[in-house]
């Protein structure tokens, strides 16, 4: 399975990481893109094999949260979301490279009332707004 999107994210040659450190890498950006198309069965999978799921991709600091969120919008599914959310090491505060977190994105995802309860979880009170002129697919959808 992480080859598929190994192979989607560098070329069809490119074969998997025996180096831990690399192979940390691209599990981590298989699991960002599980995140963002929306792949339940993949992401549970991967959930497991990654010691960090706030990982941040280092072009634009994203999350799978980040893309989750952004998925669930856009195609009314929130498997993946409901996922990640519900792990108790979630970071719903991270900045991608923009200064946006995933709660600043859950606007359009969530009604008041969960998004209150998630507040309170996390010991908040309001969400900063996003800016006037952010658009989350401005970024290129690297992982």
């Amino acid at each position: 399975m992480i080859r598929k999107y190994v192979k989607e994210y560098n070329s069809p040659l490119t074969p998997i990481p025996t180096d831990l450190v690399l192979r940390q890498k691209a599990l981590e950006c298989a699991f960002r893109k599980a995140a963002e198309i929306g792949n339940f069965e993949d992401l549970l999978i991967l959930i497991n094999e990654i010691p960090d799921i706030n990982a941040k991709a280092s072009l634009t600091g994203r999350t799978a949260l980040h893309w989750a969120v952004l998925s669930a919008e856009k195609t009314g599914n929130r498997m993946c979301f409901d996922l990640l959310i519900s792990r108790p090491e979630i970071n719903i505060f991270v900045e991608d490279n923009e200064k946006i977190t995933p709660l600043q994105l859950f606007d359009k995802v969530l009604d008041d009332e969960l998004k209150q309860e998630l507040l309170s979880i996390h010991g908040q009170s309001s969400v900063a707004s996003l800016p006037q002129n952010y658009s989350p697919y401005s970024s290129s959808s690297s992982f």
